[in-house]
């Protein structure tokens, strides 16, 4: 993912859940980078160890997922599995 393109997201997504964009940009980068690693992941899972990473909310981590979703970085399917697009 283009990281001009993250600045963005974070941006809307600060807005969206009403906190600081750094804590919206650590979240999306701690998604992006943990999908590089793990590129097919259960939703749980990713929400849990985001959370525990970051310390962030996890509403604030659905929010960012929803938001790299729309962009189409990222699919869930069957609302269970987070898959990394290519």
């Amino acid at each position: 993912i283009d990281y001009s393109r993250l600045e963005e997201l974070a941006k809307s997504v600060a807005k969206d859940v009403k906190t600081d964009a750094a804590v919206a940009r650590a979240v999306l980068t701690s998604i992006v980078h943990y999908l590089s690693v793990y590129p097919s992941v259960g939703i749980l899972r990713l929400i849990d160890d985001i959370a525990r990473k970051t310390k962030a909310d996890r509403r604030v981590i659905g929010i960012a997922i929803d938001a790299l979703r729309s962009i189409g970085a990222i699919e869930v399917v069957d609302g269970a599995v987070v898959n990394l697009k290519r």
